[in-house]
């Protein structure tokens, strides 16, 4: 680290016991033989001091003159009073102990920087201001997690609406102005768990706070852990050729490095294509009940695309020209807009004022509209030169959808676009393609695009997902996904899709990637008439080819028995990534790997005579590598 530059803090990394006087710390390392020679050397000399004051004698003596070296001798102590008991807490028993070691680091350091933590977690950070240690190198730690502290800090005179409780900024400034120094020695974008979030927003407001009041920090955690803090994922390289690719390295990893650099927070593009007419599939028509019966819509082959010409609109009243694509279901409910391109003719844009006017309209089953999205207007200025040798300008429209969030919870099952041209451009036909839906965000837990039906909400038997939602499946306690919800795809053949990555012996049925049911398989017309005839659970999972070098996967199937308070573990079947499965082709063309699975069951099987309440899976593969994604499909009770 010193060759590269790198400043270092050394941690005496003690959470529990909160007390860094507690015994086991005090003697940790005085009676072990193996340590580095120079270590031994200062213990033998020096026999009234405890572990703390040897070890951090020992990195002084050996470090101390690089001169980037920080000690921090006690990570968060907690537990030794409360809010009201911080000044006493302190003067009684930590800065007694913070003045022990950092004696001997001056031994052989006279100015290197000592990190000093406070109770509650290093968060009663102005608890020294009125009896502070005797040292001009000494800082004071503050600790804070996004998702439980928030800054309550608004960089601009504005000042938008705040939640949360500010009490840590509060104490920080308190410090500060008492003359303190402080260093931000961990923070982290998630809850104080490390995990939950990432809380994005709130995190910009620390870091803003931080810079404005000059506090040095160190973010926590460059780790592979299949956690919100952790800068990577569990199944990111080790020993990348360069730098990480940008799929390996978390939100919250990519936060951190753009706060190092001094860049703006990340922001991710997303985009789902209805259609671009290529495929011919999809295509837009007149609405049914147009009241301009002469608008006709056809593909067009112009300039190597495939586009969407629409005739006969006229001008100004976008409600007498309306256009519907069907069936696009519920993907609007993940994002936050509508897009597509239009294209005119080229030389017919010399109009003042509007020359294309569009608005969407969802429609809604059985029988209604949705409207509330404004139109868009675009001018000749909107337009740039199209493809080469067409003679079309080209504008891509872009209305955003926040408005949807005051629709109903129903999915909307059409899309109509109703358009108009101005005075200046009556009679030109309209060209449409890459109808889309798009949104872009900062990782911001908040602000992640939402799935749009309930995850607990029950659906029906056998789960097939034609529905497009995750049919009441969800992620299940402390499972191993990657940092990312459930979804529904593999294009028309809907099934349920999941990341997730295995890294050999860290994966454990307990530890591995579990999915259950909602609580209603025991409900509606799943009696016991219907569970009596039951034999066995099937299924279809799908992986992706070549994303595995080692081991096989083992699917454990759980239904559980409702009200009996254990689990039944009804049998396991083993899926093998790397040279098993049967080569499939999906709808939109991607090769997959597919597995038929059937696992005997009866309710029989339980140990007293329940039925089951839900189902969970739970996939694992201790001795398998498998990275990447997981499609399961046409869950049933045979």
């Amino acid at each position: 680290a010193t060759a590269r530059g790198l400043y270092v803090i050394v941690d005496w990394h003690m959470l529990s016991p909160g007390d860094p006087t507690d015994e086991r710390y005090l003697t940790a390392g005085l009676a072990a033989d193996d340590m580095p020679e120079a270590f031994l050397a200062l213990r033998d000399a020096n026999p009234g001091w405890t572990g703390p004051q040897v070890f951090f004698a020992y990195i002084a003596q050996k470090y101390g003159s690089a001169g980037n070296i920080l000690y921090e001798p006690a990570n968060e102590p907690n537990g030794l009073g409360g809010q009201d008991e911080r000044f006493e807490v302190w003067s009684a028993k930590l800065k007694p102990y913070f003045d022990s070691v950092i004696s001997v680091i001056r031994m052989y350091d006279e100015n290197g920087i000592v990190i000093c933590g406070t109770d509650n977690w290093s968060q009663f950070v102005d608890a020294p201001a009125n009896d502070p240690i005797d040292d001009p190198n000494v800082m004071y730690a503050m600790h804070f997690y996004s998702g439980t502290h928030d800054a309550g800090y608004e960089p601009d005179d504005e000042a938008p609406e705040i939640m949360g409780d500010y009490w840590l900024r509060k104490m920080t400034d308190a410090a500060l102005d008492a003359g303190l120094a402080v260093f931000c020695s961990e923070w982290g974008v998630s809850t104080s768990s490390g995990d939950g979030g990432p809380y994005i927003d709130f995190a910009e407001r620390w870091v803003k706070y931080m810079e404005d009041r000059g506090i040095s920090w160190a973010a926590w955690s460059m780790a592979k852990k299949n956690e919100i803090s952790a800068a990577f994922f569990s199944h990111t390289s080790d020993a990348p050729e360069g730098s990480w690719p940008a799929d390996e390295v978390s939100v919250a990893g990519k936060f951190y490095r753009a706060m190092i650099r001094g860049e703006a927070s990340p922001v991710y593009s997303d985009r789902s294509p209805v259609t671009g007419f290529d495929t011919g599939e999809f295509m837009f028509e007149p609405q049914a009940d147009n009241p301009n019966a002469d608008i006709t819509v056809e593909a067009a082959e112009i300039a190597g695309l495939t586009l969407a010409k629409v005739s006969g609109v006229t001008p100004n009243d976008i409600w007498n020209n309306r256009i519907a694509l069907q069936g696009i279901q519920s993907l609007f409910g993940i994002y936050l807009d509508l897009t597509f391109d239009v294209y005119l003719d080229a030389s017919a844009l010399t109009a003042e004022g509007p020359v294309f006017t569009s608005k969407p309209v969802f429609q809604y089953e059985p029988s209604w509209w949705y409207d509330a999205i404004p139109e868009v207007q675009l001018t000749a200025v909107d337009f740039t030169e199209g493809p080469e040798g067409s003679g079309l300008a080209k504008a891509t429209v872009a209305m955003p959808l926040a408005p949807l969030a005051a629709a109903p919870a129903q999915a909307a099952e059409h899309l109509v676009l109703l358009i108009a041209l101005g005075d200046g451009s009556a009679g030109l036909d309209v060209y449409i393609d890459e109808v889309a839906f798009a949104t872009e965000f900062n990782g911001d837990v908040s602000k992640l695009p939402e799935l749009p039906d309930e995850p607990g909400a029950f659906v029906k038997l056998p789960f097939d997902f034609e529905s497009g939602t995750r049919e009441g499946f969800a992620k299940e306690g402390d499972s191993r996904i990657d940092n990312k919800d459930l979804s529904v795809g593999m294009a028309e053949s809907l099934a349920l899709m999941f990341p997730a990555s295995f890294a050999i012996d860290q994966n454990t049925w307990e530890a591995g990637v579990r999915i259950g049911s909602a609580h209603a398989l025991s409900s509606g017309d799943y009696t016991a008439d219907y569970w009596a005839g039951v034999t066995a659970i099937t299924m279809d999972v799908y992986l992706e080819p070549g994303k595995a070098a080692h081991g096989v996967l083992e699917l454990n199937f759980a239904p559980i028995p409702a009200g009996a308070g254990y689990w039944h573990q009804a049998g396991m079947q083993v899926i093998d990534p790397v040279s098993g499965g049967e080569t499939v082709i999906t709808p939109d063309g991607a090769e997959l790997l597919k597995f038929t699975l059937s696992q005997p069951f009866t309710v029989t099987d339980y140990s007293e005579p329940v039925l089951p309440r839900n189902l969970v899976l739970a996939l694992a593969g201790n001795a398998c590598d498998y990275a990447g994604n997981i499609w399961y499909d046409n869950i049933a009770f045979e």
